[in-house]
């Protein structure tokens, strides 16, 4: 298939998708081969970051070491098998 026809391929294909959560990973895919990967967070994303950054600076958030990272997954795997 040459260049042109896959063009008009992929074209036809995105103009049909209107899942827009989709869009924006193929957009990410194509800006990130032509200008190297770019993104912009929305407000509401912006909005969530900060509360979280809040929540960590006071030492009110959840948070775990590696070392309990390692022993949840493997006590977890344990219960799998």
């Amino acid at each position: 298939m040459d260049t042109i026809l896959l063009k008009s391929k992929i074209t036809k294909a995105v103009n049909e998708i209107d899942d827009k959560s989709f869009l924006e990973a193929i957009y990410v895919i194509i800006n990130k081969h032509n200008n190297g990967l770019t993104y912009e967070l929305n407000e509401d994303e912006i909005q969530l970051l900060n509360e979280r950054k809040e929540l960590y600076e006071s030492g009110k958030a959840n948070t775990y070491s590696m070392q309990e990272v390692r022993e949840k997954i493997l006590k977890n795997i344990g219960n799998e098998i």
